[in-house]
């Protein structure tokens, strides 16, 4: 090693990194950075690989710069940025001893070098455990800003974020979840965790994004997204699910944690079940079922994803809404197939909806949202019954405005508002008997549908009573549609209180962060005496207390903590006099004797108060008052005899 960056290296405050090209000092590196380095690594190159040519990478608080000559070493076109001047010394020593490297570093804050970055000119940025400083100083909000900035200038980010949990000063001031911070940008996934020197938390990595997905070995453009699985359902899944589209992809990301506590556990459960079906049916589909091929999943404690390839067509929700001209007959017919397929195999979607159906330009139609499907032969809402939900799906089809109702599906079970021959074969439907009605009889009754006689051949009284049943439900669920959401919260809770469902949704929701919490405050007390107990921290004592006594300065003033070290020096040498009664006495009679004693003990008083009682401060007073008043006679002699002035002058000499 040269002697230049031998001494760089040596007045550094922390030899934090690895230093790059230099084995020997790897033991004196407070972080190890060859396993995220790999991972790092894997990253560069697959977003190298989908455009074709080395990388422009900004990397952000680069300390020792590592990672900048590692990732040139890669063929990248590096800037490391970093506040210490000290680092960036080290840094530019060690690039000139790499020339090879396209490396060059600069003095700056993230916040400015954010600021003024401008799209296209980064195709990497990297963020390694630096923005929670940046969230301790200007809080959450703002590096939200600051980080979908820095998104929308590069092509991906990769991110260390530290925890909430950890026991240092910066800790109160970051959100519960890190990927609060990312709230804003159109992709974000947890890679990796990783320990580091300050305690035995372990931080996680990320990859954002704005443009595109990177999930295991999957890396494509993302062309659109959305957080509901339609344009109307806003706040569906309370957020906790994200839909990427791609030329030839699409995927499903779920959040099993919110940290506002939206999500309940009946629902997270409900999202986890939900994705390990959907992996489970993808991976081996009915016979003859066509689905589309699952081409990559996972599933860890804080999420799940899967991603398919992607069938062609759009929501038949959409379809409805914008076309009249649809051939309901295939729509049905096309279902119905499927339908009996997956029940020939034992399987039921149970949420079939407008919006779990895709139609192409070729009016053909295709189930989707596989994880639906399952062994329960029910659905997840009302009317809970499968045929009863498959007759309401037939009324929307013939009724689009329909399936723009919030509350609930349309009361719309029967067929009697249904035109020729749908009527007729729904009708026939319905005269099974209930226990025996299948989607294979519902097919093939449809088949035959023209031959079927007419209901006016068939109906009774019954049927006329469930069909004015019916009318006057959906002019009710019309009318409550188009009250204002506050009215119909109250019409709901049936008074003008909270609604019991939400308090009980509160109460599990409070019940649950207190279990939290009490785990988190385990955790932190045993982190903690980890910290206190580890060699860092005994070695970094000095440099805290030096930070301290600085900040303290800049706060106070020298005049003010020039006295409170004052009282310090002053208070060691009381408690030092305090263990030796021999040296106290003789003070004590030597300040008796030079008359300033009072003048000590209030000195004394000031700098122990808490040594004297109130009722023992009010005694040593009254004697202080009446020493004073008898000092002050004697030495006015003239009204003193002129023995006692004799004897008293003698006490005094001998004294």
């Amino acid at each position: 090693m040269s002697k230049n960056v031998q001494q760089l290296v040596a007045e550094l405050p922390e030899v934090y990194q690895t230093i790059y090209g230099h084995p020997e000092w790897a033991q004196a590196a407070a972080r190890d950075c060859y396993d995220r380095i790999d991972t790092l690594g894997a990253i560069y190159d697959q977003l190298a690989a989908k455009l074709s040519r080395p990388l422009r990478v900004l990397d952000l608080g680069c300390a020792q710069g590592f990672f900048c000559l590692s990732l040139a070493e890669r063929g990248a076109t590096v800037k490391g940025v970093d506040f210490q001047e000290k680092n960036i010394a080290v840094c530019r020593a060690l690039a000139a001893e790499n020339p090879h490297l396209d490396a060059s570093f600069a003095i700056g804050r993230i916040e400015e070098v954010i600021d003024v970055l401008e799209p296209g000119q980064y195709d990497l940025g990297i963020g390694l455990s630096v923005f929670h400083h940046i969230v301790h100083l200007h809080g959450v909000e703002r590096t939200q800003r600051w980080l979908a900035h820095l998104a929308s200038c590069t092509e991906a980010m990769i991110l260390e974020l530290a925890l909430r949990g950890e026991p240092l000063y910066w800790g109160p001031s970051q959100p519960e979840d890190p990927r609060e911070l990312l709230r804003d940008c159109t992709f974000f996934h947890e890679i990796a965790r990783f320990n580091t020197h300050l305690s035995a938390i372990y931080r996680p990595l990320y990859v954002v994004s704005h443009h595109w997905l990177f999930l295991d070995w999957h890396c494509d453009v993302i062309e659109h997204w959305r957080d509901a699985p339609y344009t109307e359902a806003k706040g569906a899944h309370h957020g906790s699910r994200r839909y990427y589209f791609g030329k030839n992809y699409f995927c499903k990301v779920i959040n099993f944690k919110l940290t506002d506590g939206s999500l309940l556990e009946a629902e997270n459960q409900r999202n986890q079940a939900e994705l390990r079906r959907e992996c489970a049916f993808l991976s081996a589909p009915p016979s003859g079922f066509i689905a589309p091929a699952l081409l990559g999943h996972d599933i860890s404690d804080s999420e799940g994803w899967l991603i398919t390839e992607r069938l062609e067509g759009e929501l038949l929700r959409d379809r409805l809404l914008s076309e009249d001209s649809l051939d309901k007959a295939r729509i049905i017919g096309d279902l119905l197939e499927q339908l009996t397929l997956l029940e020939q195999a034992g399987l039921y979607h149970d949420d079939l909806r407008s919006w779990n159906v895709l139609i192409n330009q070729k009016s053909e139609v295709r189930l989707i949202d596989y994880g639906s499907i399952g062994g329960e032969k029910t659905d997840c809402v009302w009317p809970y019954d499968l045929f009863q939900s498959w007759s309401i799906f037939v009324n929307e089809l013939f009724n689009p405005p329909a399936t723009k109702l919030d509350l609930l599906r349309p009361f719309a079970l029967s067929p009697f508002n249904m035109p020729e021959p749908f009527r007729c074969w729904l009708f026939a439907a319905w005269r099974q008997p209930a226990q025996t009605l299948t989607f294979a009889k519902l097919q093939a009754l449809f088949m035959k549908r023209e031959q079927l006689p007419t209901c006016a051949e068939n109906e009774t009284g019954m049927e006329f009573w469930v069909a004015a049943m019916e009318s006057g439900l959906q002019q009710l669920q019309l009318h409550i549609h188009h009250l204002p959401s506050e009215s119909v919260s109250l019409l709901l809770s049936g008074d003008h209180g909270t609604p019991i469902e939400d308090l009980l949704r509160r109460t599990e929701m409070l019940e649950q962060q207190m279990a939290e919490q009490l785990e988190r405050h385990r955790d932190s007390e045993d982190r903690l005496a980890a910290v206190l107990s580890s060699r860092s921290w005994r070695l970094m004592v000095p440099y805290r207390y030096v930070g301290l006594q600085y900040h303290l300065l800049r706060q106070h003033g020298v005049k003010s903590r020039a006295r409170h070290a004052a009282k310090r020096l002053l208070r060691a040498c009381y408690a030092q006099i305090h263990q030796c009664p021999a040296l106290k006495s003789w003070i004590i009679n030597t300040l008796h004797k030079s008359g300033y004693y009072l003048q000590a003990r209030q000195l004394f008083q000031r700098l122990f108060p808490l040594f004297y009682s109130i009722e023992e401060r009010m005694k040593q007073a009254t004697y202080d008052a009446q020493r004073a008043r008898l000092l002050a006679q004697l030495n006015e002699m003239d009204s003193v005899p002129e023995e006692v002035r004799n004897i008293y002058q003698q006490l005094k000499n001998k004294g």
